[in-house]
């Protein structure tokens, strides 16, 4: 008896399998060619006569992939058929009988980016044809991180600032992700009022400091929740204090809480001391705050997040384990003209100090400040009234 062996052929790489019993003529390897977009090239033996003396020979080539798939006739005994098929009958499986299942399946915080291709999905995405591609991005209050290996066991994670995945229905039957991902609870939506307006140092010596808090917010608060953190994890062990509100500290001290059941009205100034003790204000980094409705005592996610000062898909602080170790690695500061996919309409920092977006119906515009001004958030003003913790200069 005779039967088809198959050859996938890849650049230099070649595997055969079994794929049929008896051999049929060849108009059904035509149909599986056109039915998988692969262009029929060569073809010999039409007839069943040339099939049972072996000569049988047909490619067809995908423009897209460059993938030949060659079907071949051989000589084998019926015993040896029947095992093979026994032992590789799923490999006998057409394309078109194989589909992914539901991709919430793998990603169930996960939801199709409709702007993209068909509703999200090219054709036959929807309900899991072969090779289809669908885009998805993380539910509203979930941010979506990727997962790449940088060393051999060393994982690192970074947030997507374009919330934005692509996957794949593959030939095995499952989705596959162009970068592997997951989603997790995002950050609450922080605001900010100017840096001068809501930081202010009352007295300051050697071991310790006193600043003061001030919000303004816009909106009517019932409750609330002031965050003040560190640019750099402090090196020494600090005390943060306030008489007016609760305080909580996370990451090792890097952020600190201060949460108020006490109503503001928007556009009401709301203002409170903080006491920093350990270390002088000139021995720690920058500082920022940010204030939100609701009570919020730990924050500690604010290091997932950027608050549209870093513009780069690459992380821009991310880190590894390995064995016990250590790493972190930090991202190049440039240009990033898909700034705006996903983004709201107006301006938005730059990692750069002097540079800025402004972005509408998701095109990305960049401009420089002129002069030696740099961007805080508003206007491009003088080096010396913009807090530069969070840009490279």
């Amino acid at each position: 008896m005779h039967v088809i062996k198959t050859y996938y052929v890849m650049g230099s790489h070649e595997w055969c399998c079994l794929t049929g019993g008896y051999v049929k003529v060849g108009e059904e390897h035509h149909n599986w060619c056109s039915a998988n977009n692969f262009e029929i090239v060569n073809t010999y033996l039409l007839s069943w006569d040339r099939c049972k003396n072996g000569d049988y020979d047909l490619r067809c080539w995908h423009s897209v992939s460059k993938f030949i798939r060659r079907f071949e006739s051989v000589a084998i005994n019926d015993s040896e058929i029947e095992m093979k098929l026994f032992s590789l009958g799923a490999l006998s499986l057409t394309s078109g009988q194989i589909t992914c299942p539901s991709w919430d399946d793998s990603w169930p915080r996960a939801v199709l980016k409709t702007s993209y291709a068909n509703n999200g999905c090219t054709a036959g995405g929807h309900t899991g044809q072969l090779y289809s591609k669908c885009w998805l991005s993380c539910d509203e209050g979930y941010d979506m991180y990727f997962k790449k290996e940088i060393n051999s066991g060393v994982i690192q994670e970074y947030k997507s600032k374009q919330n934005t995945v692509e996957i794949k229905c593959k030939q095995i039957g499952k989705w596959k992700p162009a970068k592997p991902f997951y989603c997790a609870p995002g950050c609450p939506k922080m605001y900010k009022n100017d840096p001068w307006f809501a930081l202010q140092t009352l007295y300051s010596a050697d071991d310790g400091f006193i600043v003061r808090v001030r919000i303004e917010p816009e909106m009517d608060l019932d409750e609330w929740t002031a965050v003040l953190w560190f640019a750099e994890e402090p090196a020494a062990s600090l005390s943060i204090d306030s008489w007016e509100t609760s305080v909580t500290t996370s990451v090792n001290q890097r952020v600190a809480t201060f949460c108020s059941y006490e109503a503001v009205a928007a556009g009401e100034q709301k203002k409170f001391a903080v006491t920093i003790t350990g270390a002088s204000k000139e021995e720690l980094s920058n500082m920022q705050v940010r204030y939100l409705p609701g009570i919020h005592k730990d924050l500690s996610c604010i290091f997932d997040d950027d608050f549209g000062t870093t513009t780069t898909e690459e992380p821009t602080s991310t880190t590894g384990y390995k064995s016990g170790t250590f790493t972190t690695t930090e991202a190049p500061c440039g240009d990033d003209n898909n700034f705006c996919v996903g983004k709201d309409p107006g301006f938005h920092a730059h990692c750069k100090c002097n540079k800025y977006y402004e972005c509408w119906s998701e095109v990305t515009t960049i401009y420089t400040c002129p002069g030696n001004r740099l961007w805080n958030g508003y206007w491009c003003a003088e080096p010396s009234t913009v807090d530069t913790s969070n840009c490279e200069i």
